[in-house]
């Protein structure tokens, strides 16, 4: 059965929200599809799948290296990390 006149309202109205990356003062100079590998139990073990960035601060003109979106949770690939 179908039925052209269905019509679906939103039960809630949602506002846009602004995110930050924390990229808003940096400036993309290279960027690669990549994986992440831990070395444990002499070898390699692949730990997640995402971006790898290169980033540069706009006003120090410090670089570092940033991955985002990996698709493994940091505190499962890197106990240490917080």
């Amino acid at each position: 059965m179908q039925s052209d006149d269905i019509v679906f309202e939103p039960v809630v109205q949602l506002e846009e929200v602004e995110v930050k990356t924390g990229e808003e003062d940096e400036t993309c100079i290279y960027s690669q599809r990549s994986k992440l590998f831990k070395h444990t139990d002499n070898q390699w073990k692949e730990r997640g799948i995402g971006e790898m960035k290169i980033l540069q601060h706009n006003q120090t003109g410090n670089e570092q290296k940033f991955s985002q979106h990996l698709s493994c949770n940091c505190s499962q690939c890197f106990p240490d990390c917080d």
